[in-house]
C-alpha cells in the first residue's frame, strides 16, 4: 500500500499528528500557513490552484487537513475569515483530491451540534449556533458534495501545548498562579487527549472506512469537572475554581451546552485504548511537567 501523506496544518494537533505518522512510516510532508511558523512548506488551501499544483507536485495518496480558525468570538464578527479558511479551504482540497483521487481525512468539530441533548452519534442532525460551527458544517456538506473518498472526524481534544495555550495549559496556569476564575458546569463534552486523538486519527487512516466519525473518550464531563480534576491532580486549590454558569459570561458567540459525542461506532474501527482524562493525569503527573512541557524544542 502506498502511504504518501500531505498533512495540512501544523499547529497544535498537527504537531502530534506528525509525530504518530512518522512513528507509521508514512512518508509525510506538512504545510503551514501561519507567519509564526516554518516548519515544513507554505499552503494557502484559499487558492484553489495553488493546492492543485502543491498536490501535483508531491502526488500524495492520503490528506489529512487539521487547518482552521477556532477563535470563535473573532470569527463570531469576522464571519468572511470563518469562511475563507473553514469551509472554502476544505471545499478546494476536497475539490482538488476528488480531481486526482486522493483520500480526504478532514478533521472537523463537535460544535456543529447545537448542545441541546448531548451524546450525538454520526446520524444525529447538526444544528450550529455560531459562525465558527456553521462554518465548519459547511466544509462538511461541501466534502460530502464533492468527493466519495472522504473520512470527516468530529472530535475535541485537550493536551499540553509547549506555547501555554488551549485549555489544559489555560486552566493548570490559573491554578498555579492562584487565580480564581470560572469553570462552567453547564459546559459538557467528551474530549480526547490530543497524543491519544493522533493515533486515533492514524487509526482511522490506515482503515478502509469511509464517511462521517465520531472520535471522543468514553466520559463526559463539565469544565467545572475537567478544571476540579486538574486541582486534585497537582494539589492545587480548588477553591479557585468558580462552579457557575455560562449564561452569565458575555461572550460574543453563543456557545453550545452538551457537545458530547457517542464513540461506539470508532471502536471496531480503531486499535488504540481510549485513554481516560484521569488517567492522562495521573501519568503526566509522575513524569513531572516540566517534560512534557518540553515535547517539541
Amino acid at each position: 500500500m502506498k502511504n504518501n501523506l500531505i498533512l495540512i496544518g501544523t499547529g497544535f494537533l498537527g504537531s502530534y499528528l506528525i509525530q504518530e505518522l512518522k512513528s507509521r512510516n508514512f512518508q509525510l510532508i506538512n504545510t503551514y500557513f501561519s507567519k509564526n511558523q516554518n516548519k515544513g512548506e507554505y499552503l494557502d488551501i484559499r487558492n484553489l490552484q495553488e493546492i492543485r499544483n502543491f498536490f501535483a507536485k508531491h502526488e500524495p495518496d492520503i490528506i489529512i487537513n487539521t487547518a482552521g480558525r477556532t477563535d470563535i468570538d473573532y470569527l463570531e464578527k469576522n464571519p468572511n475569515e470563518a469562511i475563507s479558511v473553514n469551509t472554502t479551504g476544505p471545499k478546494n482540497i476536497a475539490t482538488i483530491t476528488e480531481e486526482m483521487g486522493i483520500k480526504l481525512v478532514h478533521v472537523s468539530t463537535d460544535s456543529i451540534f447545537d448542545g441541546v441533548k448531548g451524546n450525538y452519534n454520526e446520524n444525529d442532525k447538526p444544528n450550529p449556533v455560531n459562525i465558527y460551527a456553521k462554518s465548519k458544517l459547511d466544509a462538511e456538506l461541501s466534502i460530502k458534495q464533492i468527493t466519495k473518498k472522504y473520512v470527516i472526524i468530529r472530535t475535541n481534544f485537550y493536551g499540553m501545548n509547549q506555547n501555554s495555550k488551549h485549555l489544559f495549559n489555560s486552566v493548570f496556569d490559573k491554578l498555579k498562579n492562584g487565580e480564581e476564575f470560572v469553570g462552567f458546569n453547564d459546559i459538557i463534552f467528551s474530549p480526547l487527549e490530543i497524543k491519544n486523538l493522533s493515533q486515533l486519527i492514524c487509526d482511522v487512516v490506515d482503515s478502509n472506512y469511509s464517511g462521517i466519525l465520531h472520535l471522543a473518550s468514553n466520559e463526559k464531563l463539565s469544565k467545572y469537572e475537567f478544571c476540579t480534576e486538574i486541582a486534585k491532580t497537582f494539589g492545587f486549590d480548588k477553591s479557585l475554581i468558580i462552579n457557575d454558569s455560562i449564561k452569565k459570561m458575555k461572550f460574543v458567540a453563543k456557545r453550545p451546552n452538551n457537545t458530547s459525542l457517542d464513540n461506539s461506532k470508532s471502536k471496531s474501527i480503531i486499535r488504540h485504548n481510549i485513554i481516560s482524562f484521569n488517567d492522562w493525569l495521573l501519568t503526566l503527573n509522575t513524569k513531572g511537567m516540566h517534560k512534557e512541557i518540553k515535547l517539541f524544542d
